[in-house]
């Protein structure tokens, strides 16, 4: 199995006269749960069994090339069959086995990711990112461990060299051997879903618990790369997590197992003997280790965010902006500086005509964006949404439908909402004919609503529709 070539194969087995044993696909499927369950601890599985010419043909994959046959597995499924269809008849069964193997041996294919191996030696960046304001999705050892094993990802051509996980805040250094960064973004970012996405699945209120934004430094030097790597470990001590790099159990400084780092890529680089020393020493200098996070947040000037963000957009004179740049410039506002969304109106409009449709517009792109439920997003903006009652809901859906096209389970699921809430689905679909003039045939449609008992309940409330 070396040089990148594999030499598993497939094995046939051929059970002979096999249609008295299996007269129906009823017994040819009890059959097959018998031969599953014989093969999970074995490296074979079923690919195919099905009736040709009276005999039963089960093809088996090998995928590990194995120089035992499957024959003894199936004999011993067909035994448990014949007990289990009549015990005291026990015919003789004859089995047939034969390995099929290709002359030239195939090629693993590689995944897609190594395309983006684009250069020898790694580069080393290091990478920090951040919880939203006011969670700290690393509050449990539960929550670390799974974070820990989001990480455990072959997925990227990238290693973690160095790590330490703070109650709201993630530290690494990272060897990508992807010139660019968009390797080792989206192995954080897929690893921050995923752990986002654990939350969800056991509180509805929980969204994307992440900043958008990961805080990534290309480290230039190879002599610095032991001190950011120090600065990591750290970065606990600097938090007042704990006293010593040695006293905190979620950092790779502490971590024995060296299951998602390893400092294995930079002492490649520069010998094993010379990186060890290396890194000991600046172990040992914290005095000179840059510190990490953890710096208390300047205080929050709006003249002066707001003028940077309209900068970026190009935009000078509030009248001009068209609104959906406009919600854009709000929704970067509440990023860099928390602004709540009365604030933002009072500062920028003083008075608005067009304030509920820029909150919906708002919202929709929060949803959209960061995979935030309705009640976070409230929170996110600090405006009580109850207070607009259901129809700014019926409306951030009808958005979020017409941008994306998704079905309404999904997005009650996206914003964190029962399923399927009839006297609600009543009234979005009264809201969606009398706003936006859709009939209740092109609501079903438009919706994607299938559920048979859904659909009675829709059909008698508006059987005069």
């Amino acid at each position: 199995m070396s040089n990148g070539i594999d030499y598993s194969g497939v094995f046939r087995v051929t059970i002979k006269r096999a249609t008295k044993l299996f007269p129906d696909e009823a017994t040819l499927d009890h059959f097959r749960g018998l031969l599953d369950q014989e093969l999970s601890d074995s490296p074979y599985t079923i690919e195919s069994l099905m009736i040709i010419d009276k005999n039963c043909v089960i093809m088996i994959n090998d995928s590990f090339g194995s120089i035992e046959t499957p024959e003894d597995e199936v004999r011993e499924a067909v035994n448990t069959f014949l007990i289990d269809i009549d015990p005291d008849d026990r015919p003789s069964i004859s089995i047939v086995t034969k390995r099929l193997k290709s002359e030239t041996p195939r090629h693993r294919a590689l995944p897609d990711h190594l395309s983006a191996k684009n250069t020898l030696s790694p580069l080393f960046f290091l990478v920090t990112t951040n919880s939203i304001e006011g969670i700290s999705p690393f509050e449990n050892e539960m929550a670390i461990s799974y974070y820990k094993s989001c990480l455990e990802s072959d997925d990227f051509p990238v290693s973690i060299v160095a790590y330490a996980i703070l109650p709201s805040q993630a530290n690494f250094v990272i060897a990508s051997w992807d010139q660019a960064t968009i390797s080792l973004e989206r192995f954080i970012i897929q690893a921050n879903s995923k752990l986002s996405s654990f939350y969800a699945s056991i509180s509805n209120d929980a969204g994307y618990l992440f900043n958008k934004e990961l805080s990534i430094k290309k480290i230039s030097f190879t002599g610095d790369i032991p001190e950011f790597i120090a600065s990591v470990h750290a970065s606990p001590v600097n938090a007042g997590l704990c006293r010593e790099m040695d006293e905190y159990p979620y950092s790779s400084y502490t971590d024995s197992s060296k299951r998602i780092a390893s400092i294995d890529p930079y002492l490649r680089l520069v010998g094993r003997n010379e990186g060890t020393k290396l890194y000991l020493e600046a172990h040992r200098t914290l005095s000179k280790i840059p510190r990490i996070g953890y710096t208390k947040r300047k205080r929050s000037n709006f003249k002066r965010d707001y003028a940077y963000i309209l900068a970026k957009y190009g935009v000078s004179k509030v009248r001009k902006i068209p609104l959906d740049i406009m919600t854009k410039i709000m929704l970067d506002l509440n990023d860099l500086g928390k602004y709540s969304f009365e604030q933002m109106i009072y500062k920028i409009f003083k008075k608005v005509d067009q304030r509920l449709l820029i909150l919906k517009n708002i919202i929709t792109s929060i949803v959209l964006k960061y995979r935030c439920s309705y009640d976070e997003c409230s929170r996110k903006l600090a405006y009580n949404l109850d207070m607009e009652g259901n129809a700014l809901i019926i409306d951030v859906i009808y958005d979020i439908n017409k941008q994306t096209g998704y079905a309404y389970d999904f997005i009650m699921k996206l914003l964190g909402l029962e399923y399927p809430n009839m006297r609600f689905l009543i009234e979005l679909f009264d809201r969606f004919n009398k706003k936006y003039n859709i009939s209740y045939g092109d609501c079903i449609k438009k919706l994607e609503i299938y559920d048979q008992g859904v659909l009675n309940i829709l059909s008698n409330a508006f059987a005069k529709v």
